[in-house]
């Protein structure tokens, strides 16, 4: 507990009382929102078997969309992410619009369920002004929604824990009481004003926090317990254009992406910034769908296998090098004097043979000489 002292100064000194504040103060609480996800995260999402997800397609300008959107974060907050469960938005004026036109949005709000691959989506015509209806409806579509719910912990690659859950707890206190109706899921953002701990498995727990502010960055338990080692995120630039030639890239950091497991829109630019300078993906709102992850793992693996190949040809290199001295017969002293000697032997025959042709070239010119002396 803090103390705060109250002191009330007089003419001659001062006298003060301790009172007893609580350590969190209560500051309202945040309201969980359906996540916002655009085109190529729909169908990327929509394209996995047994896929259940269910969508809003609404626009910001849309009077009865906005009246709709309350009820329908409800319901994300209470079943996104149950049984891998999706209940999402997407905004059919902003990164949304090409999944609105492939699946023929023609009125709004219009809110359908998708239950996988090869699977043809459901239209709600029901009332979407009662909770009642649109919850019997979603309930319906998928029958496990009606029974017990739960949310599965994330597994790792070879079945390890990654992580559980959110646990929320009572009077902004991490270590208060628990209170299980508001437990998250590991990849469900957790907001500011929000009491609780990631709760990373076997006992590990991470991300204490208070009610905190509702200013907060928001996070997700996923990365808090298991960061994605090697990405920093995706870093968003203007007027698609992601780097390269001679043109100088515009940062643009109301783009950017901290989460490296967020799927990337094929009509982003920006590039995926993998830490100490590291930059891949470069790209022009013209690729394919990708996650930062996934790319700085790939270049990183790229990387190591050529420094891999470097180190294995230099290896090699020496050891051809010491094959090429092991097959070089090793002579004795008494072999390198030898070979000196007839090295020196040739030489000397060589010099002798130089001064005979030198004194037999003389002996003529001088002869000759003599005869033309003769002569005369």
């Amino acid at each position: 507990m803090k103390i705060a002292f109250l002191c009330a100064l007089g003419a001659i000194g001062a006298t003060c009382e301790g009172k007893e504040e609580p350590d969190y103060v209560p500051r309202g609480k945040s309201e969980q929102k359906a996540p916002d996800i655009h085109s190529d995260e729909l169908e990327a999402r929509i394209s996995l078997p047994d896929a259940v997800t269910f969508v809003l397609f609404e626009t910001s300008w849309c009077i009865e969309c906005q009246a709709v959107r309350p009820l329908w974060d409800n319901i994300s907050k209470s079943l996104d992410f149950y049984d891998g469960t999706r209940v999402v938005v997407v905004d059919c004026d902003g990164g949304g619009v090409r999944a609105c036109s492939a699946h023929q949005v023609w009125s709004l709000p219009s809110i359908k369920a998708f239950g996988g691959a090869d699977s043809v989506p459901l239209q709600y015509w029901g009332s979407r002004a009662d909770p009642a209806a649109l919850w019997a409806w979603v309930s319906g579509v998928r029958p496990t929604l009606s029974g017990p719910l739960k949310r599965a912990p994330v597994l790792g690659p070879r079945g390890e824990t990654l992580c559980e859950a959110w646990r929320a707890s009572e009077d902004c206190d991490p270590e208060g009481p628990r209170v299980s109706s508001k437990d998250l899921d590991c990849r469900q953002e957790v907001l500011g004003n929000r009491a609780g701990y990631c709760d990373c498995g076997s006992g590990r727990r991470a991300k204490l926090s208070d009610c905190g502010s509702e200013h907060r960055a928001p996070f997700n338990c996923l990365d808090v317990c298991s960061p994605v080692v090697g990405c920093e995120g995706w870093k968003a630039t203007k007027d698609c254009y992601g780097g390269g030639g001679r043109r100088t890239p515009v940062k643009d950091s109301a783009g950017d992406v901290n989460d490296c497991r967020r799927l990337i829109s094929a009509d982003w630019s920006g590039s995926c910034d993998c830490g100490a300078g590291l930059v891949t993906a470069v790209s022009n709102c013209s690729h394919t769908p990708f996650t930062c992850e996934l790319e700085c793992k790939a270049v990183r693996s790229r990387l190591a296998a050529e420094a891999t190949a470097a180190v294995v040809e230099r290896a090699q290199r020496r050891a051809a090098k010491a094959a090429a001295r092991a097959a070089t017969p090793v002579l004795s002293i008494a072999d390198v004097e030898a070979e000196q000697a007839r090295v020196g032997a040739e030489a000397e025959a060589a010099a002798s043979e130089a001064r005979l042709l030198v004194q037999e070239s003389l002996e003529r010119a001088e002869a000759e000489a003599a005869k033309r002396l003769a002569s005369e």
